[in-house]
C-alpha cells in the first residue's frame, strides 16, 4: 500500500494530506505511534490497559484524514491489534466489547479502498464456510 519517509520526501503531498499542514501527523508516522500503542495494549498488563489503548486508538483514528490509514506503519499495527483482540475474546468480554466495537466502527468509516478492507477483514480460504461453499459447487457441477 503506502509507505512514508519524511527524509526522502520532504515536500510531498501524501495521498491528499499535506505533511506541512499537519506536523502532528508527520510525528505520528515518523515515531510509529500506532506500533507503540499496540505493543502496550496487546498483553493487557496491567489488566484494563488494552481497553484504554483501544479507546485511545479509536479516538486518534476518528481524527485522522481517511487516506492516512493506508500507511504501512499504521495499517499493519492496527491489523495485528484487531486480530489479536478478536482471538483474545474482546468481543466476549463485557468491559472490552463496547470500546472494541467503537474501534471497529472507526476503522470501517476510514476504509474507503477495497484493498485496504481486505487487509483488515481478511477471509482465509481455509475457513470452514468457504470450504463448504466450494464443496457444494463441486457437487453441483458433478451432477
Amino acid at each position: 500500500l503506502t509507505t512514508f519517509n519524511s527524509r526522502t520526501d520532504p515536500d510531498v503531498t501524501w495521498r491528499g494530506v499535506s505533511r506541512a499542514a499537519s506536523p502532528c501527523l508527520e510525528w505520528m508516522l515518523r515515531e510509529k505511534l500506532f506500533d507503540t500503542l499496540v505493543a502496550y495494549g496487546l498483553p493487557d498488563r496491567p489488566p484494563g490497559l488494552r481497553t484504554l489503548i483501544t479507546q485511545t486508538i479509536e479516538a486518534i483514528i476518528r481524527g485522522l484524514p481517511t487516506s492516512v490509514l493506508a500507511a504501512v506503519n499504521i495499517h499493519r499495527a492496527l491489523r495485528q491489534y484487531v486480530h489479536v483482540c478478536i482471538r483474545q475474546g474482546d468481543l466476549d468480554s463485557e468491559d472490552r466489547k463496547l470500546p472494541f466495537l467503537k474501534l471497529l466502527s472507526a476503522l470501517c468509516h476510514q476504509i474507503l479502498n477495497p484493498t485496504l478492507a481486505f487487509v483488515f477483514f481478511e477471509i482465509k480460504p481455509k475457513d470452514d464456510i468457504l470450504q463448504r461453499i466450494k464443496r457444494r459447487e463441486r457437487n453441483r457441477r458433478q451432477r
